[in-house]
């Protein structure tokens, strides 16, 4: 299993002007998105603990 970073950086590399290396961008949008939508919950979640 790779983490979300890990599959960033795959989509990163992977970026270049063909379809596949266009989809390769699109979802490492999506992931980055994810990535911050994760963090944003994490933190009103500890706000309400705390």
């Amino acid at each position: 299993m790779i983490t979300i970073e890990e599959a960033i950086e795959h989509c990163e590399e992977k970026n270049n002007c063909t379809e596949c290396g266009l989809e390769h961008w699109q979802l490492g949008n999506w992931l980055k998105m994810l990535k911050g939508m994760s963090k944003k919950i994490h933190r009103n979640q500890l706000r309400k603990v705390v």
